[in-house]
């Protein structure tokens, strides 16, 4: 772990320049907002005007989501934002993510984590083989024949009782087996 200072005038203006080891030992150059950074997580100890970007995975994922939101965007496109990342940080990002929607921000992602989309998307688009199949509700999208279908495999396709949000598990070749019986 490693501790990294703004530029002097950076609390000022509420930006800052950092340059950081990251992962693999890669120097990443950043410029983001202060505000971005505290709000997802990547910094720590802000009142001192310390930094603190912990290295892996986790902490990139933060950093590059605040930079993406350092620009203030209308609209926010993401790829697996929470791809890595364990369970914990993953809901993070994504309750982080949902916040900003209900503020009016536009997201749109790419999540291969059915029960993800299940639960945090008001509207998900399901496709196969780069073409459309279904685009709805999760509740009329993730349904066991549409998810059989484009996944080619046996799952078992339930609501949640705590969060009402479609849940998918997928079936081992045991279980696979035995329906087919």
């Amino acid at each position: 772990m490693g501790t990294i200072s703004p530029l002097d005038d950076g609390l000022k203006s509420f930006g800052f320049e950092v340059f950081a080891r990251i992962g693999g030992g890669w120097n990443v150059r950043i410029r983001a907002d202060l505000n971005a950074v505290v709000l997802v997580g990547a910094g720590r100890d802000h009142e001192r005007g310390e930094f603190l970007l912990l290295q892996g995975l986790r902490e990139r994922q933060r950093v590059i989501l605040a930079r993406a939101l350092a620009q203030q965007p209308e609209v926010l496109l993401l790829d697996e934002p929470a791809a890595f990342l364990d369970i914990r940080h993953a809901v993070e990002i994504y309750d982080l993510l949902r916040d900003l929607q209900s503020e009016g921000m536009t997201l749109a992602t790419v999540l291969h984590d059915l029960n993800l989309a299940a639960l945090y998307c008001d509207r998900v688009a399901l496709l196969k083989a780069g073409r459309l199949v279904r685009l709805g509700p999760p509740s009329e999208v993730i349904t066991y024949a549409t998810v059989r279908d484009v996944y080619e495999t046996e799952v078992y396709v339930d609501t949640n009782d705590i969060t009402g949000a479609v849940n998918v598990l997928p079936l081992s070749r045991v279980y696979r087996e035995r329906l087919r019986r």
